[in-house]
């Protein structure tokens, strides 16, 4: 009945409850650290591959509420791709990514996610202007017959009855007007307003729950393994092995993990995820942009691989040296009963 019993409490309560902590203890060395996604993201070379790549920004480039053809698109990128460094991009990314985090920490700040073009419109020379316009320009579709004309200070079709030429020179002339024209800093998506009345108070308690969740998961996980081994166990080299085995199932599992993220094993995985990501973003990806990709969260994938071993490990060693105490501690000796020798034995008189 005992040992029914601690099979029920393993399997249906401790099992989950270990293997649940030792995941979210692994996972939680990099899920909510704000250094491990501003060193992610501060590779400069995934943004030289990103600027250098195909953009297709067909379903998202707008010019006065007018939404552009694809060929047309495809110029902006390719004018804007010369435009912009890597170092500026980077800059505003990691920029964000601080500033996410610093609402996960207070609510009561709010959350505006924005990019600042400030840098952009200072950095632009006159030599960047002109390539601008040469880039845009060459590379714009003809206009349709009797189309209407854009109300836009950058051409977004050249005329049937327009040259080239004529074309550069005048988007050359347009150029810093409309780059005047671009607000100092642009607003991403909508902001989330600042909770002022307990923002703080939210935050702070986010983060203690992220911070102690695994570690609460485990505790409960540590007495529900003792109760399960002093109910299966009949004595104390019993209850060390009990103690392992049953650590040891969870733990495993954990290990093998660790051990696959660090050998390279999920290297396929990971390329297939970069390049499902790159093409949701609308890149093109190419086999530079995906080794450059892979080389900057090659730090991240030791981290996360490194969660899991430290997790997976530890407990591993635990139970490895629980079941060596089991196999070294000595049998326990079986009770003898005394019985009552023959001779003392008294035989009634006849």
């Amino acid at each position: 009945m005992r040992s029914c019993l601690a099979f029920f409490v393993f399997l249906f309560v401790f099992l989950p409850l270990a293997f649940c902590g030792l995941l979210f203890g692994a996972v939680s060395t990099w899920l909510f650290d704000r250094n491990f996604y501003t060193d992610l993201f501060s590779a400069e070379g995934i943004y030289s591959a990103l600027l250098s790549a195909d953009l297709d920004l067909e379903t998202s480039l707008q010019i006065n509420n007018v939404q552009l053809d694809p060929e047309t698109s495809r110029a902006f990128a390719l004018a804007l791709r010369d435009a912009f460094t890597p170092s500026y991009v980077r800059d505003e990314v990691v920029r964000n990514i601080n500033a996410v985090f610093d609402y996960l920490e207070d609510f009561s700040r709010g959350l505006t996610l924005t990019w600042d073009l400030r840098p952009f419109k200072r950095g632009l020379t006159n030599d960047q202007i002109a390539i601008f316009a040469d880039t845009l320009v060459r590379t714009l579709p003809r206009c349709a017959p009797n189309a209407p004309p854009v109300d836009s200070l950058l051409p977004t079709c050249i005329p049937p009855n327009v040259s080239t030429d004529q074309m550069v020179a005048q988007a050359r002339e347009r150029l810093p007007r409309f780059i005047e024209s671009l607000p100092d800093i642009q607003v991403l998506g909508d902001p989330i307003p600042p909770n002022t009345q307990s923002g703080a108070l939210l935050g702070s308690t986010l983060q203690s729950a992220i911070g102690g969740g695994a570690l609460s998961i485990l505790i409960v996980a540590f007495f529900v393994w003792l109760f399960v081994g002093i109910l299966a166990a009949r004595s104390t080299k019993g209850l060390w092995r009990v103690l392992g085995i049953t650590l040891l199932v969870p733990a495993v599992p954990v290990l093998l993990i660790g051990i696959a993220i660090l050998s390279g094993a999920a290297d396929t995985t990971l390329a297939s995820g970069i390049d499902s990501t790159l093409a949701q973003a609308g890149v093109q990806s190419t086999e530079t942009l995906r080794a450059s990709t892979l080389r900057a969260v090659q730090g991240a994938v030791s981290r996360i691989g490194n969660g899991f071993l430290t997790y997976g490990g530890g407990a591993t060693a635990v139970a490895v040296v629980l079941l060596l105490l089991g196999a070294l501690m000595p049998k326990p000796r079986k009770r003898k009963d005394i019985g009552i020798a023959s001779s003392d034995v008294i035989t009634p008189l006849r």
